[in-house]
């Protein structure tokens, strides 16, 4: 006798091949006709899903608890896609959010607003049962008070999920936020990492062709914000290059790489320092409506004030391309807020050893007002010809 003999492929619902399962249990007569209502509702709803899913969700747990698709399919899993068409991950994630509302409405307080679609409960679904209604008042105050959306939701959880240190009080890289340099001479990183709704911790490495220096990620001191933590790792990195210039015996290589360092970090110090420019600061300097890239007032300038110039030339008819203008406004704030940080330098310098960083930004700063003399000399130009 062949093996297709002893072990028969499946040939229909309820059968395996290989195997020889023992009947299922028929349906009583109670049973098939709540199974009938049952499904009779699903077919009713099942088009009007995004607003009955709580009732479709009901009445497939009905149905599973029950085994009620037992006489026609193996398994639920099966009677959900071959009878309507959807996946069981889908009608899992029905019910499980099904139970989520129940453990809502059932707290000790109930929520004035409630989720009005499966996908806003979604992301509530692996949270232990009594940090759901938490999380969900947090989602609902960051929409204001109004009706939070997945997006609010998902924003509550990840804040639930915030990283932990390990018994040396050290945090794991893994969701740190990176910012990398890297060059033939060396390379550098500064690493930053959010533990709580306001608190950032910093960490800064480097290796040259001298010496490799790093710290790990730990909450010996902290920040109020990423661009913050960012600058005081940067500071530690300008601190180090500056070391290494005014070492007794420098190599070429190590004076490359520290210069080159020094650039780095005061590219990317300017690019945080924008981001928590304050009122105070900006009251304690001239207003320069052009440092923002929204479109200038409609008055004209002083011609005698080539920088004012430049900020609204794109409204008159200097401009021999929308481009050129554009670019040479960029290259004016570039250029006033290289020339600040030089000026913030020049203090700090009066007292220390940071010569040449300020050398650096100095001929950088330059360099951007080189670049917006001749973009306004050849906007002139364009306009003689006209």
């Amino acid at each position: 006798m062949n093996a297709t003999a002893l072990f028969p492929r499946s040939k229909g619902p309820g059968v395996v091949a290989g195997l020889v399962p023992t009947a299922p249990r028929p349906l009583s007569k109670t049973e098939s006709k709540e199974f009938a209502a049952l499904e009779a509702d699903i077919q009713d709803r099942l088009d009007r899903i995004a607003t009955h899913w709580r009732e479709i969700a009901r009445l497939l747990l009905r149905i599973r608890e029950g085994g009620l698709f037992r006489m026609e399919f193996l398994t639920f899993e099966d009677y959900v896609r071959q009878r309507w068409g959807k996946s069981a991950r889908r009608a899992r994630q029905l019910i499980s959010a099904e139970g989520v509302m129940l453990d809502l409405e059932a707290g000790p307080s109930k929520p004035k607003v409630l989720p009005a679609t499966e996908s806003q409960v979604r992301a509530l679904v692996p949270l232990p049962k009594e940090e759901r209604q938490a999380v969900w008042d947090d989602a609902v105050r960051r929409a204001h008070g109004g009706k939070p959306v997945a997006k609010h939701v998902a924003e509550a959880v990840k804040e639930r999920q915030w990283p932990k240190p390990n018994e040396n009080g050290v945090y794991q890289d893994g969701q740190a936020k990176k910012y990398e340099f890297k060059c033939p001479e060396g390379w550098a990183a500064v690493r930053v990492l959010q533990i709580d709704a306001s608190h950032w911790i910093q960490a800064a490495a480097y290796k040259s062709s001298v010496q490799a220096v790093g710290k790990p990620l730990t909450a010996v001191s902290n920040f109020s914000g990423k661009p913050e933590a960012v600058m005081a790792a940067l500071a530690d990195l300008r601190e180090a290059a500056t070391s290494l210039l005014n070492r007794h015996v420098v190599v070429p290589k190590q004076l490359a790489f520290a210069r080159k360092l020094i650039g780095w970090c005061g590219t990317l110090h300017l690019k945080m320092a924008q981001a928590t420019r304050d009122r105070a600061s900006s009251a304690s300097q001239p207003e320069l409506p052009f440092l923002t890239r929204t479109r200038p007032s409609e008055q004209k300038p002083a011609e005698a004030n080539p920088v004012a110039v430049a900020a609204h030339v794109r409204n008159g008819k200097r401009q021999d391309s929308s481009d050129q203008m554009v670019d040479a406004r960029f290259k004016v704030v570039d250029a006033i807020v290289d020339l600040r940080f030089a000026r913030k330098a020049i203090d700090q310098a009066w007292h220390s050893a940071a010569d040449k960083e300020l050398l650096y930004h100095a001929d950088k700063a330059a360099d951007h007002l080189e670049c917006l003399k001749k973009l306004l000399e050849r906007a002139e130009n364009g306009k003689g010809k006209k």
